[in-house]
C-alpha cells in the first residue's frame, strides 16, 4: 500500500482539511513535513495537507515486474524511450505546481517561466534548494532525478523494458512523495500501455512459429524476422549463456530462439561454446 510523505494511504483521503494557514505554515516535527525552509526557525510546508488532486491513484500492480517473462518480450527502443522521456516531463510538471501551490520559493529558483523550463541537472537542483535546505524531507527523491534527467539528455539502448522502467519508477517516487495523485496515474496508464508491445511481439512469434519451420524460413536473411525478432532472440540466447533464470521468456519465443540459432550460429572458442551473431 502506497503512502505519500505525510504517511496517508492511498486507500484514505488525509487528515481533515484544515485552515490555509495551518497548510503553509505548519509546525515542524516527525509529522512528515518539510522542515526548515530557510533553517530551524523557519515555516515548514505539510506536502499532503494540500493535495494535487483530490482522489488517491488505485492500488494497481506493476506488470513489468510480476510478469517478467511477458515484458521481456517487449522489443521497441522509441516506445521505452519516450516513455522514459514522459515521466521526467510528469515529475517536473509534478514538481512545478507542488512548488507554486505550497508557496515554497523553490519554483521561482527553478523555472518561473514554468515546469517546461525546469532543469533538474544535480547541480542546479542543489542551487535551486540551497543544498537541499529548503527541501529536506524530499531530497532523496531529488537526489534520484538527473539520474532519470541524464537518461532523456543522452539515451543509450536498453536491454529490457525493467531497465526502462527503472527510469521511470524514479518519477513515480517523486510525484508519491508529494502527493500528486493524478499524475501518479497518468505514469501507470503509460506503463500498462507499453503491455501492448509485448504482446504484439509474443504474438508474431508465436504466430509465425509453426509455417517458418515447416517452410525452413530460419535464416536470418529470410524476411521472416525482422530486427526486433532477432535483437529478442540474440537476449535469449545470451540469456542462456549467462546461465540467467530460464523464465525470464515465454517458452515459444525460447524455442523459437532456439532453431533460430541452429540455423544461423555455430562457433567454438577456447574449449567453450560461443556466440557469433550475424549481420543484420
Amino acid at each position: 500500500m502506497g503512502q505519500d510523505a505525510a504517511g496517508n494511504d492511498w486507500e484514505t483521503e488525509g487528515t481533515q482539511a484544515a485552515t490555509e494557514e495551518d497548510t503553509i505554515y505548519g509546525s515542524t516535527g516527525s509529522d512528515g513535513t518539510l522542515s526548515s525552509l530557510f533553517g530551524p526557525a523557519a515555516p515548514a510546508v505539510a506536502l499532503a495537507a494540500s493535495p494535487m488532486s483530490a482522489s488517491p491513484p488505485t492500488e494497481s500492480g506493476n506488470w513489468i515486474h510480476e510478469e517478467p517473462a511477458l515484458a521481456n518480450c517487449f522489443q521497441n527502443h522509441a516506445a521505452g524511450f519516450n516513455y522514459a522521456r514522459a515521466t521526467l516531463d510528469l515529475s517536473k510538471e509534478s514538481l512545478w505546481e507542488w512548488s507554486r501551490e505550497h508557496r515554497v520559493p523553490l519554483f521561482e529558483r527553478l523555472s518561473p517561466e514554468g515546469p517546461e523550463f525546469v532543469k533538474v541537472g544535480r547541480s542546479e537542483l542543489c542551487e535551486a534548494t540551497m543544498n537541499w535546505r529548503l527541501v529536506p524531507d524530499i531530497q532523496d527523491e531529488l537526489e534520484d532525478l538527473p539520474t532519470l534527467r541524464n537518461f532523456v539528455c543522452h539515451p543509450e539502448p536498453k536491454q529490457r523494458l525493467a531497465d526502462y522502467e527503472s527510469y521511470a519508477a524514479i518519477a513515480e517516487r517523486l510525484m508519491v512523495r508529494l502527493g500528486d495523485h493524478e499524475r501518479v496515474q497518468r505514469l501507470r496508464a503509460m506503463r500498462d500501455g507499453l503491455r501492448v508491445y509485448a504482446e504484439q511481439k509474443l504474438n508474431e512469434i508465436a504466430g509465425r512459429q509453426v509455417w517458418a519451420e515447416l517452410g525452413g524460413s530460419f535464416a536470418h536473411d529470410d524476411g521472416t524476422w525482422d530486427r526486433d525478432h532477432t535483437e529478442l532472440f540474440k537476449r535469449v540466447k545470451d540469456s542462456e549463456s549467462r546461465s540467467r533464470n530460464a523464465r525470464e521468456f515465454p517458452e515459444v519465443v525460447k524455442e523459437v530462439a532456439e532453431t533460430w540459432a541452429e540455423v544461423n550460429i555455430y562457433s567454438k572458442s577456447r574449449g567453450e561454446e560461443r556466440i557469433c551473431w550475424p549481420e543484420i
